[in-house]
């Protein structure tokens, strides 16, 4: 008879222990559920409160300001480019002409434009750095020429980074 109670005790004893650690688990697996979902809203509130994505852009007004920096930047630099290259500085001043153009927003229509010019600048700082003046002045020209162009479509536009 003892014995019995024993086996019977015993059951009841894994039967609590079960229960036990299956209620640990289920209220481990309710925290985790709980902060889950705490975290998720702070990410969509975060995200909903944005200020780029409600940020409305006027296009006109972009256009504006791009043309009028760009312009600023590449005639600043193309009215001092002699002095640069016979300064000795001529890689410094383009390489922050060239940082200062690829700091602008840039409207859809210039982008390929842009891309040139930030290209060609790339090229006549490379060429400055090796002191290669000559090729140096010749791109300095199709620079100009580039700025002054009011051709959108650049893709045929001949830039070699390599000679």
């Amino acid at each position: 008879m003892e014995e019995e109670q024993i086996t019977s005790s015993g059951s009841y004893v894994k039967a609590a222990t079960v229960i036990i650690i299956s209620l640990l688990v289920l209220g481990g697996l309710l925290a985790f559920l709980f902060k889950y979902y705490e975290l998720y809203s702070q990410v969509s509130s975060n995200v909903n409160k944005n200020p780029m994505q409600q940020e409305a852009v006027d296009l006109t007004k972009l256009s504006a300001d791009y043309y009028s920096k760009s312009g600023e930047i590449t005639s600043a630099y193309l009215s001092k480019s002699a002095e640069f290259l016979a300064g000795g500085n001529l890689s410094a001043e383009t390489e922050k002409a060239r940082d200062s153009l690829l700091s602008l927003k840039v409207p859809a229509e210039a982008k390929a434009k842009h891309l040139a010019m930030v290209l060609m600048l790339e090229e006549i700082d490379r060429l400055a750095r090796d002191n290669n003046s000559e090729k140096a002045t010749q791109k300095i020209e199709d620079f100009k020429v580039l700025v002054e162009s009011e051709v959108k479509d650049y893709d045929d536009y001949d830039i070699k980074l390599t000679d």
